[in-house]
């Protein structure tokens, strides 16, 4: 029945699955250059607590490569925070399962716990196929667009949908300014800290109408540009973790910026987006 076929706009399972393998592989890649720190993460730290740290730090890179996967093989886009987030999630149930299983095998079998070695993989494919199914239904094609906004009477709304542009010049441009102002071994973490701000600033004008009918274009293209800058800034984060300089250039030069900036103008014209 059609009523039972897939929504188009859902990324496919095979697709996300192996998006999840591979960035699981490029994740493991990353990391075995850095056994030595590993290593010591062990001696200091409880060896679950390790495990846990580990699989946080790792879900960064995976994010990462998920989004780049998704992007060059599937022309699909996901945002970094649900890409993290798929992979956390998916990690943490997959260890909490393991540890579980671990300890009542400990308890029940004694020294003949290591014949359970085998249930392990029960965890990790639930683990898995949880991460693919937050992947699978958090993608949207590159070419997606949410539905168009309808435009709302001047007043209260417009005062309210002036508030909302603002924010998302703080949360976008602010943003920028911030990341080409300190540090290159910073900006990892200060993407990593903005990012969700930048991602609430986009879903906010995807649910409020422009109250100028002329302005629905720049609307439109502000969404746009943010989304835009949103790839950008991770880009820029990757950039600068491995030492290259040109993150601020490509950052502040990008289309992004230029798209967001361009929109503000327009819509600053009309007085919308003017207030901090």
């Amino acid at each position: 029945m059609i009523a039972d076929r897939p929504h188009p706009q859902t990324l496919p399972l095979l697709p996300a699955m192996l998006c999840v393998l591979g960035a699981g592989w490029a994740t493991g890649l990353v990391f075995q250059f850095q056994s030595p720190w590993l290593t010591r993460l062990d001696l200091l730290l409880d060896p679950r607590v390790a495990q846990v740290t580990l699989a946080l730090l790792s879900a960064l890179v995976g994010a990462w490569a998920i989004r780049l996967l998704l992007r060059g093989v599937c022309r699909f886009s996901i945002t970094f925070s649900h890409a993290y987030a798929a992979l956390v999630a998916g990690d943490l149930v997959s260890l909490g399962l393991s540890f579980a299983l671990i300890g009542w095998a400990t308890r029940t079998a004694g020294a003949g716990a290591m014949s359970y070695l085998p249930g392990l993989f029960g965890p990790g494919l639930l683990g898995l196929f949880l991460s693919v199914y937050l992947v699978q239904h958090a993608a949207r094609p590159l070419d997606y667009r949410p539905p168009p906004v309808p435009v709302a009477p001047a007043g209260s709304r417009g005062d309210r949908y002036d508030e909302i542009v603002s924010a998302a010049r703080d949360a976008s441009l602010g943003l920028v300014d911030i990341v080409l102002n300190v540090p290159a071994a910073e900006v990892p973490g200060v993407v990593l800290n903005g990012i969700p701000g930048l991602e609430l600033s986009i879903r906010s004008l995807e649910e409020t109408a422009c109250p100028i009918a002329v302005l629905a274009e720049a609307h439109g293209r502000l969404l746009g540009g943010l989304a835009q800058l949103e790839d950008d800034l991770v880009e820029a984060a990757r950039q600068a973790g491995l030492s290259s300089m040109r993150y601020g250039w490509e950052l502040a030069e990008g289309a992004g910026v230029k798209a967001v900036r361009g929109a503000l103008a327009e819509l600053g014209q009309h007085g919308l987006g003017t207030t901090w």
